[in-house]
């Protein structure tokens, strides 16, 4: 009979994956195969059911990604219904694993998680709290209350901005044990090898003039309305640029359209309002010199992450730039939030300054070291 390998551990991974969509799903799945591509045996509990619809300002929560393949998970989770929950718990306890690792992000999942924070730690199975966000990003009363209620159930937190360590810590006033490690590099999207070139006229856009790229889903939070005004002023400036903006909106997409007529920047815009699936994800950011996050109000941006897997330099507002962004030697600059001048002057220097140094460009696997050392020891 072989003992087991110290080493590597028998992990429960808890959130969701493929055929769910967004950031923290495509975040999930990432852990997921870097833990197992490290030696670890893997478990994957995903959800049966996420939200009532009311609370989903989206079109839908699945991926309609063709490229990605469903991975091995057990869907037994959901937010709402207590006979699920018990049978996530009965399934953790029958498998026995070394760890659970909760993603947490949203409030929805504060009664779920609760109890099950609670039955594990009765239990006597380890497990550890990977936070998002504390706290949704236009949290009313309610989401504090009920992070608090579920969270108040466990001392072990990672956290990817020091931010989001002290808005934790100021919403549990309790000790706790927080480790920070910054948001890992994503590795890119298949591509279809087109060139920079043949990027831009598959999307429409000038293939001789610089294109700024915003991407993901639009929220109010997010900035597009400062980015559009710091268009305008590259456009008075005579600097010439074209924006990209790729996702679905989940705000009036009309006062944006609006804003864009009053700026007069019409024919420097250009918007695919919808879902971008992996194999068109590559495309948007192989046609791109530059992604710009110009949030009010984050901690990290998947996004960012994703750009610099391309080797893309980025432009970020302050509340998105960890400690891995603050010591890029190139390739990144930092502006205050709601500062249309400045993040104007800093796309200028994005541009001028070219590629990102070879030395900026770090090696995917070692980001997603930092976070699964910290995870597992």
């Amino acid at each position: 009979m072989t003992t087991p390998d110290p080493t590597f551990k028998k992990i429960t991974v808890i959130g969701p994956v493929y055929p769910y969509r967004g950031g923290i799903a495509h975040f999930t799945s990432a852990l997921a195969e870097t833990l197992q591509s490290q030696g670890h045996e893997v478990d994957i509990i995903s959800y049966k059911w996420q939200y009532p619809k009311f609370l989903y300002p989206g079109k839908t929560d699945k991926d309609p990604s063709q490229s990605r393949t469903k991975p091995n998970a057990s869907y037994i989770l959901s937010s709402l219904n207590p006979f699920d929950w018990y049978k996530t718990f009965r399934y953790i306890r029958e498998t026995k694993p070394d760890l659970v690792i909760f993603q947490w992000w949203v409030s929805i999942w504060s009664p779920a998680h609760a109890w099950l924070f609670k039955k594990l730690k009765r239990a006597g199975i380890p497990f550890k709290v990977l936070v998002h966000n504390t706290h949704p990003h236009e949290a009313r009363a309610i989401d504090k209350i009920l992070a608090r209620y579920s969270l108040k159930h466990t001392r072990d937190f990672i956290t990817m901005t020091d931010r989001e360590a002290q808005k934790l810590k100021a919403l549990l006033k309790t000790d706790i044990n927080i480790q920070t490690v910054p948001h890992p590099i994503y590795k890119a999207f298949p591509s279809k090898g087109y060139s920079k070139t043949e990027a831009r006229r598959h999307l429409g856009l000038a293939p001789d003039q610089p294109v700024l790229l915003f991407f993901g889903f639009v929220r109010a939070y997010k900035g597009l309305d400062l980015l559009l005004e710091a268009v305008a002023q590259l456009q008075a400036q005579d600097t010439p640029v074209q924006l990209l903006v790729g996702g679905e909106f989940w705000d009036d997409i009309g006062q944006y359209e609006a804003q864009i007529a009053r700026l007069n920047i019409q024919d420097k815009v250009k918007i695919v309002a919808e879902y971008i699936p992996d194999e068109e994800a590559s495309t948007f950011f192989e046609a791109s010199d530059c992604l710009v996050a110009p949030y009010r109000d984050a901690t990290q941006s998947g996004s960012v992450k994703l750009a610099l897997g391309y080797g893309i330099p980025v432009v970020v507002s302050e509340v998105v730039a960890d400690d891995f962004l603050r010591q890029m030697p190139s390739g990144c600059w930092i502006v205050p939030c709601d500062d249309s001048q400045a993040l104007g002057e800093a796309i200028k220097n994005c541009l001028n300054a070219g590629e990102m140094s070879s030395e900026s460009k770090h090696n995917i696997q070692e980001t997603w070291q930092a976070l699964t050392d910290a995870l597992t020891n």
